[in-house]
């Protein structure tokens, strides 16, 4: 699966509406992991990704909590690398 079909699907499974209300939808959790990569302390993994969610989701298997975990984690790392370079930042919605 490709990284833009990992994050079409994270998008999907941060705006569902069965998430914690305080849970980060996908452009709120864009902005905290922009935020993290700026940050000058590191914040272990763990707790940056149970703040983002509130509460523990209700994932439908260990499969699909490993697949949103690991593209949040690689999304954070993209985002880092984009503003470590001289290339476009990428918003993660249309700024009309």
């Amino acid at each position: 699966m490709s990284f833009a079909e990992k994050l079409t699907r994270l998008q999907v499974f941060l705006d569902a509406d069965e998430l914690h209300e305080e849970a980060l939808d996908y452009v709120a959790a864009h902005g905290y992991l922009t935020a993290l990569s700026i940050c000058a302390e590191d914040v272990p993994e763990r707790e940056w990704i149970d703040a983002l969610f509130s509460e523990p989701p209700q994932y439908s298997d260990i499969a699909q909590q490993t697949e949103v975990e690991a593209t949040l984690v690689a999304l954070k790392a993209h985002i880092a690398r984009q503003l470590a370079s001289d290339e476009e930042f990428e918003l993660p919605c249309d700024l009309d």
